[in-house]
């Protein structure tokens, strides 16, 4: 008996291949390769996570890249987003862009090796001149329905327009800490032979904007309204007037939006509030501030009121208290009473995020059940809290942590059973 017992597969080995293919998600590439390297199960699971994401550095990336793919067919399917990156910074060393030398097509793949690709990513690009082929090359790229800039420098406003209307099945767009020479001045963005190829974008996320009202002037030529999901995040008060007129412009059209506003000191927010009382279908609001004072809380509250009329099935809030007595203002009173008397027929769930940060209040789930204890009351809506949480390790040792956590979770169940 206690021979055959030790033959038994354990329960970790018996696990389905999507939880190994989630807690792999949290791995980066050196935890993952040694994975790779434990047996031979976790080198075909961990195969799903090592290719469904592949980023190029240089021509020597590339080449590496191209031969495993040609010697490995089966591999070709697993990629799914491909990614240029001028140069990952090390650590302790701040990131340089891409050499201007070298041409961005150099970086690209037959698309016959990557036949079920259906994301871009253009990392740390700077002043980077977009030749012809590089353009041509990115049509032939026809299932792409996602793209990422992030950190890049374009040398004309016109290179984000030509990598937007290459992909023709193009819906999920973001811009995140994204510039082009002149961004301070008062640049034409996009070519006027151009302005009648619509963008029929679904979700657009712009984050970290620097100047970006010729952004949204670009959206609106290219008659870019049917966006259904939204996120405008870390933007500051240069760029809200003309985000709150896009808003406004897509109407009933927006049925998700979330935004994370920086108000500098002694700001007015009453003259950048979002107006959400012509959004008819919102569905969900996420509002995100990186502190609990006067401006911020009202900014929050201004925002809720003007949507008093839309039909909101969620509202996710996320903050950072200093300490608990910062939600007895009367601000947060104006909150709570907004929360409690609005949205009764649709309201299923207010979502309370907090971000510990160090030298804050670290467990503020007692004052926020304190202090929106009514929201529990209501028998249609419920209350999650979450508390955000930063890995500090992904070594193999929080892998085997991970496991143990989904190999007991059964147990868990049938105890409580």
């Amino acid at each position: 008996m206690h021979e055959h017992s030790m033959y038994q597969p354990s329960m970790a080995s018996t696990l389905p291949a999507e939880i190994y293919h989630v807690v792999f998600s949290y791995l980066e590439r050196p935890a993952l390769l040694s994975c790779a390297l434990s047996c031979r199960r976790w080198a075909l699971l961990a195969q799903y996570t090592l290719f469904r994401n592949v980023a190029v550095y240089t021509q020597d990336s590339l080449d590496s890249l191209l031969h495993t793919l040609r010697t490995s067919p089966h591999l070709r399917s697993l990629v799914q987003e491909y990614t240029i990156v001028g140069r990952r910074p090390q650590r302790g060393e701040t990131w340089s862009w891409i050499n201007l030398v070298l041409d961005p097509g150099d970086l690209l793949p037959s698309p016959e090796l990557l036949p079920h690709l259906r994301a871009f990513r253009f990392e740390y690009w700077d002043s980077v001149q977009l030749s012809y082929r590089f353009r041509q090359t990115l049509r032939l790229f026809k299932r792409v329905t996602e793209v990422t800039l992030r950190c890049c420098r374009f040398s004309s406003s016109c290179d984000m327009e030509d990598i937007a209307l290459s992909f023709p099945r193009l819906d999920t767009f973001t811009l995140d800490s994204v510039r082009w020479e002149g961004d301070g001045e008062r640049v034409r963005v996009g070519r006027p032979e151009r302005l009648s190829n619509p963008l029929r974008l679904k979700r657009l996320r712009i984050c970290n904007p620097y100047e970006y009202e010729e952004v949204f002037q670009w959206l609106k030529s290219h008659n870019c309204f049917a966006v259904r999901r939204l996120e405008l995040l870390h933007f500051d008060v240069h760029n809200m007037r003309a985000a709150a007129a896009y808003v406004k412009e897509l109407g009933g059209v927006l049925e998700s939006l979330t935004v994370g506003l920086a108000l500098p000191l002694q700001c007015d927010p009453s003259t950048h509030w979002l107006d959400l009382s012509g959004n008819t279908n919102l569905r969900a609001l996420g509002l995100q501030i990186c502190d609990v004072s006067e401006h911020y809380v009202s900014w929050v509250c201004g925002v809720l009121v003007s949507g008093m009329h839309t039909p909101l099935a969620r509202i996710a809030i996320s903050f950072t208290l200093d300490y608990g007595s910062s939600l007895g203002t009367a601000m947060w009173g104006a909150i709570h009473a907004a929360l409690t008397m609005y949205w009764h027929p649709t309201l299923r769930e207010v979502a309370f995020t907090h971000h510990a940060v160090p030298c804050f209040l670290q467990d503020a789930e007692p004052f926020i059940r304190r202090r929106f204890w009514e929201l529990d009351q209501l028998p249609t809506a419920r209350v999650p809290l979450q508390r955000s949480i930063v890995l500090l390790s992904q070594s193999p040792l929080s892998l085997l942590l991970y496991l143990l956590v989904f190999t007991c979770y059964p147990l868990i169940l049938t105890l409580l059973h």
